[in-house]
């Protein structure tokens, strides 16, 4: 299906508008982590009930993902953005608001299922309205968008917090959201887009929900007891869903995308890797600037800046440079140096330069290596369905994120766990250097197996619509 042709001044304005939809949520995210500490103490709540923030914000958000790509596939991608937009503003004023800690709990549950239509439909819209010469280009704009949230959330959240109130954090960005909704609004006006129209698959919602909430549980429960019982049990519910869903006519995830799809598969499985590569690397740096460097957590946010603005500044250029090549060498290249940053990190100790040095080299190739890799990968995810499927594609894309992190996250500490254990405090610090390079070895591990999935030749548009009836037909 053919690419509608849209003046540049409305594709201009439908960018803007995903931008600052999609930009939101980390930007919130990250001031929700700043002024956390304040919240907690105002309401005087336990260690385990602050976990409790960030956890259920992110289950509520994967568990409804499926059922919610459903919904937009009938409800449309534009009326979706709007409802979710719109949901997640009246959310945000109502949090500002809140007299107790389960009230806040509450909103920030429900905003997990309502911003999941932005998440979704951000990608998906983007995909129906640019040429395939210029998907690189506007999703290189929108991963730089991203990236400017490492910038803005923790200052403004911690200026607001400081200066005024943790409260006000909530209604400062309702704006954006409203003014994202009105320049979609207008720059779409009387235009829709929509996915496969199909029954829903409650069977295969419920597995796959149940399969979230125990992997995710049993994940970020790593050192408990109780996790590897979680695990298991995600495990089983994992084989259930795919059983259930190779079985059901209008399945809630089409399986087939993965099966018969090589690129949408091997791009999905390399965007997962190079999120379990990276994304743990910032909290364990973080531990290693702050203990062995002996900087300040103030000193330590002002370096972990490069790394975003080396990616807002590269990702539309990488972007544009990705409608003009062969976009397996950009991710290649991008995984590579990604898997140099971490084992360059991953000699702490050994080369004899000051730690705050060693992190900004190790933290430029890094950069350098995602903003290789984001943009051209996310064009190959997308790239690799037709429109109907975009929303699929989408969602999966905000799935994988989010699990990759987590898993990277769970590992990483996990590895620094083991090599901390039964040291005296004499020899912590020696202990923990040693232990730091195991986990950015597993890094680099994920980033090399991330490097040869990125390794495929990329479809032409013309093939992926051909693969997509196939598909279609085989669904039937």
């Amino acid at each position: 299906m053919a690419v509608e042709t849209i003046r540049t001044k409305s594709l201009i304005l439908i960018l803007t508008a995903i931008c600052l939809g999609a930009v939101i949520t980390p930007i919130m995210n990250s001031m929700v982590t700043v002024f956390l500490p304040v919240m907690y103490a105002e309401f005087n709540v336990s260690t385990a009930e602050m976990g409790l923030m960030k956890t259920s914000y992110m289950l509520a958000g994967i568990i409804f993902m499926l059922p919610a790509i459903k919904i937009v596939e009938k409800l449309g991608y534009k009326k979706s953005f709007l409802l979710g937009a719109a949901a997640f503003a009246i959310l945000l004023f109502l949090s500002a608001f809140t007299p107790n800690y389960p009230y806040l709990l509450t909103m920030r549950i429900l905003t997990g299922f309502f911003i999941v239509f932005v998440q979704i439909t951000g990608l998906a819209i983007l995909k129906c309205i640019f040429a395939p010469e210029q998907q690189g280009f506007a999703i290189g704009i929108y991963t730089a968008g991203m990236s400017i949230a490492s910038f803005i959330g923790p200052l403004f959240g911690g200026v607001l917090t400081e200066f005024l109130d943790w409260r006000v954090n909530f209604l400062v960005t309702i704006p954006f959201l409203l003014l994202s909704c009105v320049l979609l609004f207008i720059s779409l006006r009387g235009k829709e887009y929509y996915g496969k129209k199909t029954r829903s698959d409650w069977v295969g919602y419920v597995l796959f929900g149940c399969m979230t909430f125990c992997l995710m549980n049993g994940l970020a429960g790593f050192d408990e007891p109780f996790a590897l019982h979680f695990i298991a049990a995600g495990i089983l519910f994992l084989i259930g869903f795919i059983i259930c869903e190779r079985k059901v006519k209008a399945p809630a995830l089409n399986l087939q995308l993965f099966s018969r799809n090589k690129q949408f598969t091997r791009a999905s499985v390399a965007l997962l890797l190079s999120y379990c590569s990276t994304t743990g690397i910032t909290d364990i740096i973080s531990l290693y600037l702050q203990y062995i460097g002996k900087l300040t957590p103030t000193e330590t946010s002002i370096i972990f800046l490069l790394q975003p603005a080396i990616q807002v500044v590269g990702s539309p250029l990488v972007g544009k440079l990705a409608d003009k090549m062969e976009t397996k060498h950009l991710t290649v290249s991008g995984m590579g140096l990604i898997m140099l940053g971490a084992l360059f990190l991953s000699g702490a100790g050994w080369i004899s330069i000051p730690p705050v040095i060693h992190v900004l080299i190790g933290f430029g190739l890094l950069g350098i290596g995602v903003v290789l890799f984001s943009a051209p990968n996310t064009k190959l995810v997308m790239g690799s369905v037709s429109r109907e499927d975009a929303a699929t594609a989408s969602g999966l894309v905000a799935v994988l994120r989010k699990i990759g992190g987590l898993l990277s996250v769970a590992i990483s500490m996990k590895v620094l766990s083991l090599g901390l254990s039964g040291a005296g405090e004499q020899a912590a610090e020696s202990v923990f250097t040693s232990a730091m390079q195991g986990a950015m070895l597993v890094c680099a591990v994920f980033a090399f197996i991330g490097m040869l999935f990125s390794w495929f030749k990329e479809k032409k548009p013309s093939e992926i619509e051909g693969n997509s009836e196939a598909l279609g037909k085989a669904s039937k």
